[in-house]
């Protein structure tokens, strides 16, 4: 589309969702008996901060062309190590939990690259391995962190709208954007994802590329898993998939390619922040669960449809499906070929 020979730059899908969410937030509760207050905008932040590593941490290995699942494990370990060990200081317990998605993340990245296989069953591997470590350190039920004024001063409001901890979100969101988009390394991890031949062909370090894009993933996720174990004063050992299909939207609504070389951090940071308003608005009016998980739902089948097509052409997804016909190929019975036993016979 021009005006005057000149073409009119058209605003990122993001940007439309997440006007629209903010238009809803006012406007619907301005309809029923809900009101929006300085605490609803708080909180609404608060649901940002708790989602959005899990989401960028997937984001990243979507933009290299991956799909890494461990990093749900990675961030409800990052709690558990946080509130065991990290004592009453938040900046150790955020690093020790850091430090165990990192491992995490190399692992990952490690296996998929020395042995030229699909992310997801590696990464699914991996998950369960977390888990089962994160269930051995809580034996299986809710850890309370005990230092409680650590917690009051986590979540204690910061300029009305704000915390410390989604300030602290929202900070790394700034560097990891600002890195992603003027470091080599995100040059390169753009290029890896959008084709990996020729990547490799122009001589990116492919591997090292893929292997610290899992790397800081994990980082991430368990980071933010340990910051938001402090926030809720609580560990968790049961890490589930419950938080997959929503980092999946918020990352396929800031624009995350699913067979991967887009995408950007400011996107994916939209994404969280429009489910975050959507939550929030739903709270808001009074929705009842059912109702929450119905349009949360509906966000999720429409998603779905759009990123269709670029799952398809993923090449986790390719990896996999490829196995799966392997394995199917191993397991089904050749067919009986009556002349060739005929002429062993």
């Amino acid at each position: 589309m021009s005006a005057g020979g000149r073409r009119i730059p058209i605003p990122p899908g993001w940007a439309f969702v997440l006007s629209v969410m903010v238009v809803f937030l006012f406007v619907l509760p301005a309809m029923t008996k809900g009101e929006v207050t300085d605490g609803s905008v708080n909180n609404l932040f608060q649901i940002f901060a708790a989602n959005a590593p899990i989401a960028l941490a997937l984001g990243l290995t979507m933009i290299a062309g991956e799909f890494d699942l461990s990093v749900i494990a990675s961030y409800f370990l990052g709690g558990m190590l946080a509130v065991k060990f990290g004592g009453d200081s938040l900046a150790p317990a955020i690093a020790i939990g850091a430090a165990a998605g990192l491992l995490a993340g190399t692992v990952v990245g490690w296996l998929v690259t020395r042995f030229r296989i699909s992310s997801i069953p590696v990464s699914l591997g991996v998950f369960i391995l977390v888990w089962g470590a994160t269930n051995l350190l809580g034996h299986n039920v809710d850890v309370p962190y005990v230092h409680y004024e650590v917690t009051a001063e986590v979540i204690e409001p910061v300029a009305t709208y704000f915390t410390d901890q989604s300030l602290i979100v929202i900070g790394l969101f700034v560097v990891v954007g600002l890195f992603m988009a003027w470091s080599r390394f995100g040059r390169h991890l753009r290029a890896v994802g959008g084709d990996l031949r020729a990547s490799r062909a122009a001589g990116v370090r492919v591997d090292r590329v893929l292997v610290a894009t899992f790397a800081l993933a994990g980082a991430i996720a368990a980071g933010g898993g340990a910051l938001e174990g402090i926030a809720s004063a609580s560990a968790v050992p049961n890490a589930g998939f419950t938080a997959l299909p929503l980092a999946v939207i918020a990352v396929v609504i800031g624009g995350v390619a699913a067979a991967g070389g887009k995408g950007s951090v400011l996107g994916i940071g939209a994404g969280v922040l429009a489910i975050a308003i959507l939550e929030t608005t739903l709270s808001i009016v009074g929705a009842k669960e059912e109702l929450t998980s119905v349009i949360t739902g509906t966000f999720l089948v429409v998603v779905a449809v759009v990123a269709a097509q670029g799952f398809r052409e993923s090449r986790s997804v390719l990896g996999l499906q490829s196995m799966l016909r392997r394995m199917e190929g191993i397991a089904a019975p050749k067919p009986t070929n009556s002349t060739d036993a005929h002429a062993d016979g």
